[in-house]
């Protein structure tokens, strides 16, 4: 399937069918009666509501909310009192409170508004009615805004009695003021049996929290618990960092004694130990070797090696080291001895880290339910303390006489209400233009048929190869001849050259002209393509295809002149006996000839092409008038000899359905059109272009002569 089936299946379930501002603005010039009409009408309706209109009185009653506080006790006090009335919120909240239905029912309720004259006269009402029913009167007679930057709120009642309103101002002002007094005493009343009632459940509360505190001491025997889980933490401490020094000093001996199993036989290699090193037996004597060498270092710089000093000197030397090799061994010994008692040490110090961490989580699972009857306690006492101070600032402001909200202005009277004769004017101006204008551009856009370029390509996927305006002539004609300066000749000019540019040259010879339903007007485009294409120097042979209702030889000739098309497919004449010479220069025509018993059959049998394929050698270009698509088959039959086939389409006029049939039948065949040629296109829609976007300013008079030319010959 191709674009255009594409685009048409779009369309039918509610596709694109844009209009601009232009495409509105001309929708409303067609249908300008409409939009005077209820222009009028709006003016009578205001008219009518101005005439019926009764003189309403207006009353006012304000109310203040202020902040004024009695200040004698404190702070806390003044914050129980203080209900922070400038608060935005609160303000709403009063207004609120006085529109709505419960308000209202109060103040019915207090009146006795239903049995009152004043009101049932007000309300044209010539029977009592229930106070509910009169509460949904007050909510429409009554209304109360908040004045922008200030603490006032204004109350104003509105009816046909200006004592009446008066009368349901200062009520509703005056019963606000009731309802504030009965919340406020019905608050401090039932706050205080609240705050009685919390403090008995605390107290008791408190007091089985310090006897569950008392008992746990008792049986713990723990008078100061967190001393106790110190000394225990400070102990488990001091295990962990002797344990520690222990198993780093046994570590250090097991490495140095490894070593001294292994090589035993090097005494040099055994005193560099740390642990035989840093014994002091084995300090001492190396101090004193080291000190002896010295002495040594200096007597040789004194006396030779045979020198009785010197020698002495050499001699205890000696002596010192014999004896650090005797003291090396007994070190030895001495640190498998330390390296015993170490163990044992680490095993108890093991064993009492044990004991000292067990000791501690006894002592921190104590704490835990220590902390938590402690907290609960000192909660509990928390809230009593402060539950009792609440009870007693209560009791203490029980006497005060602040009043938060006071009336600040009472209704002194009622003032008649101006008739806005204005505004009901401009109001049934802007709602008479408001619905014709609406009006008009829905009836545009449920309009089924084209009204731009834009629409029928974008509908279509096709191509509009020139659109021909709208003429003021019932039968123009050729109109190409009678006046080649009009915009409509150029639409037919530039239809030539569109189809000029489609496929290859040898292959733009055969043109066939048709349509969805009849009436549309493509005998008159495809009369006056043809002589368009003579203009160029084309050897020209227009034929009238439609057998059913041939229209060309009359719009030519003025009748209807024989023989034609149908005598040459039955064989009782040839082209050179059918074709006619017209008085146009290279255009030379064959009529629809004898009328033809059954069009669709002649058509349909080869003799048609043999016609055109010996035209072909004859002429340049050749014009085909064909039947419309949907009313007979005739057409489907010449489609596949025609190199290009143009759809005329109505503007304002076809329907968009059979314009999509019409190309569905088409795309069947695999021969689409090339493109449509929207005629009857009225110039004020859209100045012969695409929604108002104009091909040019060249078609007013004096370039091309009269704009206004076109209609359809069929």
């Amino acid at each position: 399937m191709n674009k255009a089936n594409h685009q048409f299946e779009d369309l039918a379930e509610g596709g694109d069918w844009s209009f601009d501002w232009r495409t509105y603005f001309q929708a409303v010039l067609d249908h300008l009666w409409i939009v005077i009409l209820c222009l009028v009408l709006g003016i009578a309706a205001a008219g009518f509501l101005l005439l019926n209109q009764e003189v309403h009185y207006s009353a006012r009653s304000v109310i203040f909310l202020e902040q004024d506080k009695q200040r004698v006790l404190g702070k806390n006090v003044e914050s129980v009192v203080d209900t922070q009335i400038r608060s935005i919120d609160m303000v709403n909240t009063v207004v609120e409170t006085l529109k709505s239905y419960p308000f209202a029912l109060r103040v019915a309720t207090r009146l006795q508004i239903g049995k009152n004259e004043m009101f049932l006269k007000s309300v044209r009402c010539e029977k009592e009615m229930p106070d509910k029913q009169a509460a949904g009167m007050l909510l429409r007679m009554v209304s109360s805004t908040y004045r922008e930057a200030t603490r006032l709120i204004d109350i104003v009642a509105t009816s046909r009695s200006g004592e009446l309103s008066v009368i349901l101002a200062d009520a509703y002002a005056a019963e606000y003021l009731r309802l504030i007094l009965e919340q406020r005493t019905t608050a401090t009343r039932s706050a205080g049996q609240f705050l009685v009632e919390e403090a008995g459940r605390l107290g008791a509360k408190m007091r089985v929290s310090e006897e569950a505190l008392q008992s746990f001491r008792e049986r713990e025997r723990a008078a100061s618990l967190e001393t106790m889980l110190t000394q225990a933490q400070f102990r488990v401490s001091t295990l962990i960092t002797d344990s520690l020094a222990a198993e780093k000093r046994l570590k250090e001996l097991d490495d140095d004694l490894k070593i001294v199993e292994e090589k035993s036989s090097d005494a040099d290699l055994l005193l560099q130990l740390p642990s035989i090193a840093n014994h002091p037996a084995i300090a001492s004597l190396n101090t004193a070797i080291g000190t002896q060498r010295d002495e040594l270092d200096f007597l040789n710089q004194r006396y030779l090696p045979d020198h009785p000093i010197f020698a002495t000197a050499t001699n205890r030397l000696q002596v010192l080291i014999e004896s650090r090799k005797d003291a090396l061994a007994s070190t030895i010994l001495k640190l498998q001895a330390t390296r015993d008692e170490l163990r044992a040490q680490l095993v108890t110090l093991t064993a009492s880290r044990a004991e000292a961490e067990k000791n501690l989580l006894e002592i921190t699972g104590k704490s835990i339910e220590y902390n938590a009857i402690t907290r609960d306690l000192q909660t509990s006492k928390a809230l009593y303390e402060a539950v009792v101070s609440r009870l007693n600032e209560v009791d203490l402001t029980k006497g005060l006489s602040e009043e938060s909200i006071r009336i600040h202005e009472t209704a002194l009277g009622a003032a008649p209400i101006p008739i806005p004769y204005i505004k009901f004017l401009a109001l049934g101006i802007l709602g008479g233009l408001g619905l014709g204008v609406g009006l008009s551009i829905g009836l545009s856009i449920i309009d089924p048929a084209f009204r731009t370029v834009e629409q029928a390509e974008k509908a279509t996927g096709l191509k509009v190869l020139t659109a021909v305006p709208l003429l003021k002539e019932n039968n123009p004609g050729l109109v190409i001849t009678s006046d080649r300066a009009s915009v409509v000749a150029e639409a037919f000019r530039t239809a030539r050259t569109s189809l000029a540019l489609t496929g290859e040259r040898n292959q733009r010879r055969v043109f066939l002209f048709t349509s969805a339903l009849p009436s549309e007007g493509k005998t008159f485009c495809s009369a006056n393509f043809a002589v368009a294409l003579t203009q160029q120097g084309f050897r020209t042979l227009y034929i009238d295809a439609d057998l059913r209702k041939p229209s060309v030889s009359k719009l030519v000739f003025g009748e209807h002149l024989k023989p034609g098309l149908s005598d040459i497919l039955i064989g009782t004449a040839s082209i050179a006996d059918a074709a006619r010479k017209s008085s146009i220069e290279n255009l030379e025509i064959i009529t629809a000839g004898s009328r033809a018993p059954n069009p669709s059959e002649i058509l349909a049998e080869d003799a048609l092409a043999k016609v055109l394929l010996e035209a072909r050698e004859s002429y340049d270009r050749i014009v085909i008038d064909s039947a419309p698509l949907i009313a007979v088959s005739d057409t489907l039959h010449l489609v596949q000899l025609a190199d290009a086939i143009c759809l005329v389409i109505r503007a304002q006029s076809t329907h968009r359905k059979s314009v999509q049939h019409a190309v569905r039948l088409l795309d069947e065949l695999d021969r689409p059109p090339s493109g449509i040629f929207l005629n009857m296109l009225d110039e004020g829609i859209s100045n012969y272009a695409y929604s108002g976007r104009v091909y040019g300013k060249y078609g007013a008079r004096g370039v091309y002569g009269d704009t206004r030319a076109g209609i359809a010959i069929k």
